[in-house]
This record gives structure tokens, sequence and C-alpha cells, in this order.
């Protein structure tokens, strides 16, 4: 695994929690 791959990985589960996050509180407000 190169750093390229690391640093695409932890891109994309970055993205994806912070969707996560925004979901849960765009969610619970309604």
């Amino acid at each position: 695994m190169g750093i390229e791959t690391v640093g695409y990985i932890f891109f994309t589960l970055l993205m994806v929690i912070l969707i996560g996050i925004k979901i849960i509180l765009f969610g619970g407000k309604k």
C-alpha cells in the first residue's frame, strides 16, 4: 500500500463520517 492509497482510504472514510453526521443532525431536528 502506497501513501496515495492510504490517503484515498482516509479521505473516503472522512467524507462518509461527515455525511453521516449531517444526516443524523438534520434527521434529529426534523
